[in-house]
């Protein structure tokens, strides 16, 4: 992206190009994209949507839980062994995207209702205090109504949003995942 923006910029010097690294995917790269639209819209100069995006960023996270990791063992994200055990045994990888952007393993729940109490579990863990949430999924709208039902509970004023993935998140996240960004603070 970096190496796009300085080819264009030699060709159009007076153009404003600012590039947003999110180091994550999914549903966080979903609420990075919606808040540079509302900034937008509402009126922001260049300059103001870029430090009220970069300061944004720091506010967000991406949570993930995944029932298969077929395409991550075979891209060398993880190891056969791991992957065949969470195939055999029903584990679902409950885990986050870190500062670096390299995903990190919070808990393994056997089970999709375990896993629902560690996702709403982490989310609280994190610091979710009832604000902007995207779940990006694929194949797992149910799921996705059960945690977005358990946050409301306590959290009312909850902004959730639930969408299929798509793409190389569609890929990743295979059958049954989902890739939620959310608001902390």
């Amino acid at each position: 992206a970096q190496l796009a923006k300085n080819i264009y910029l030699e060709e159009h010097p007076d153009t404003q190009i600012h590039v947003i690294d999110s180091l994550s995917a999914g549903g966080e790269v979903d609420l990075i994209v919606e808040k540079i639209n509302d900034l937008i819209h509402q009126g922001l100069s260049f300059e103001e949507v870029v430090e009220v995006i970069t300061t944004y960023q720091e506010k967000t996270k991406l949570l993930f839980v995944l029932a298969k990791v077929d395409n991550l063992v075979k891209n060398g994200r993880l190891s056969k062994l791991i992957g065949t055990v969470v195939g055999l045994l029903n584990i679902r990888m409950v885990g986050e995207a870190s500062e670096n952007g390299t995903l990190e393993l919070l808990q393994k729940a056997r089970g999709a209702k375990k896993s629902l109490q560690a996702a709403y579990e982490e989310l609280i863990k994190a610091g979710y205090a009832g604000g902007r949430i995207v779940m990006a999924h694929r194949s797992n709208e149910k799921f996705c109504q059960q945690l977005s039902e358990l946050l409301r509970e306590k959290y009312p004023q909850a902004n959730i949003k639930i969408i299929p993935t798509s793409g190389l998140c569609s890929f990743y996240a295979e059958e049954g995942g989902l890739l939620m960004g959310y608001e902390i603070g």
